[in-house]
């Protein structure tokens, strides 16, 4: 019977990524929102982010390569890149040293007001001039969330949206900047072992249901329309933001 139950967890824990996955292929972000709060019932968080991972870091790769002008993209957006490199590289210190009860909830606050921001359609236009350093600052505060949280997407994804660009330019944008930055993640944890061994072999197991998830998703994004997709995003920052937020109530969030 223990390898009956062992079977029954990895069969549940699929399909949590799979949904992860679904989200994120209508969306083209949104992958933690699913298993990140589930899994974390039943084991710790950093180890949770070690399995978020590889479906990451692959769904990304696959994601930007949905643009059609990449090497543009990327000397677009190297300076977000850039950041969120190193916001990751600080961030993922303080995970496996500091006491983050308090410092989640304070992410969420941040999250929830420019959530608010969007509902009342204040409109804060990137210019063009200011671009990169925008991006920068953008990119350093999301590496640090992305490493104590693993929950990236909101804040590139504001970034984004203030850029006005199509669906499809912003999903393959997201999927390049994401890619980095999951990559710097999966060293960056490395370092500190918290990815290693069986956690690095579950992580990679969890790639097929993310990919099969994604790719159900696809075929529902190409029926969204521009606002209700905009709406979609919001919602999923304003459901990582809740989550944050309750982590300083429940040590579990969500």
């Amino acid at each position: 019977m223990p390898h009956a139950t062992e079977l029954l967890h990895l069969l549940a824990g699929a399909a949590v990524f799979m949904v992860g996955g679904l989200v994120k292929g209508v969306l083209g972000l949104g992958l933690p929102l699913i298993p990140v709060p589930v899994l974390s019932h039943f084991m710790p968080v950093p180890q949770v982010i070690g399995l978020m991972t590889m479906p990451a870091l692959t769904s990304n790769f696959l994601q930007g390569l949905s643009g059609v002008n990449r090497r543009a993209t990327i000397r677009r957006f190297w300076p977000m890149m850039a950041g969120l490199a190193f916001g990751i590289v600080v961030g993922t210190r303080v995970l496996v040293t500091a006491d983050l009860a308090a410092l989640r909830p304070l992410l969420g606050g941040i999250l929830l007001i420019m959530v608010m921001i969007e509902v009342f359609n204040v409109r804060i236009p990137v210019p063009a001039a200011h671009e990169r350093r925008v991006g920068l600052v953008f990119g350093l505060v999301a590496g640090f969330v992305t490493a104590v949280s693993s929950f990236m997407g909101p804040l590139i994804a504001l970034f984004l949206f203030a850029l006005d660009l199509s669906i499809e330019d912003f999903v393959a944008a997201f999927g390049l900047i994401a890619f980095a930055a999951i990559a710097a993640l999966t060293l960056s944890l490395a370092a500190v072992r918290i990815l290693d061994g069986k956690e690095l072999l579950l992580s990679i197991g969890a790639i097929v249901p993310v990919l099969l998830g994604m790719e159900i998703g696809k075929r529902i994004r190409a029926h969204v329309p521009r606002r209700i997709f905009r709406l979609g995003v919001f919602a999923i920052v304003a459901v990582v933001a809740l989550n944050l937020l309750l982590q300083g109530v429940l040590p579990k969030g969500l």
